[in-house]
């Protein structure tokens, strides 16, 4: 049995949050994931002193596909709250994706003190993810706010 989501605002035929939704959603959360991943796992490889450019290049490719999720949101007329689960979604994952890929492990790369970073390396990924969230949000409400326009114009 599917959650019930209460019906969009602007939605004239009371349509709830289908397969659909949950398919373009899912299609852009392993986007976003293989995104992180894979620069993330770059940013390790270079160093900090030469991921400036590649951080910017992974903010970039997150920021699109938010774009990219925002402009969804307004092409299927669902409710404007739906751009903050976007990019929670989205800060959240960038911060579990940094804690998986870095090493805690007392003098590693990583943590070059005597004892364990489990915890401030869990206490960074939430603040990574805090911290992102309304930037990703940011970029799902420019794409909403881009759809919304463009699909006044078609109708």
């Amino acid at each position: 049995m599917s959650p019930e989501f209460p019906p969009a605002e602007n939605d004239r035929r009371g349509r709830r949050f289908s397969g659909f939704d949950i398919t373009g959603l899912a299609v852009l959360a392993v986007l976003i994931t293989v995104a992180d991943v894979v620069f993330m796992a770059r940013v390790k490889d270079v160093g900090s002193k030469h991921s400036g450019p590649v951080l910017l290049a992974w903010l970039l490719v997150v920021g699109v596909a938010c774009l990219a999720g925002g402009l969804f949101q307004a092409g299927r007329a669902r409710p404007w709250w739906e751009i903050v689960v976007i990019g929670a979604f989205s800060g959240a994952l960038a911060g579990f994706v940094i804690l998986v890929i870095a090493d805690p492990t007392a003098g590693s790369k990583d943590c070059p003190g005597s004892g364990p970073c489990d915890t401030s390396f869990g206490a960074g990924a939430i603040l990574i993810g805090v911290l992102l969230t309304p930037v990703f949000t940011g970029f799902a409400a420019a794409g909403r706010g881009l759809g919304n326009l463009v699909f006044r114009r078609i109708h």
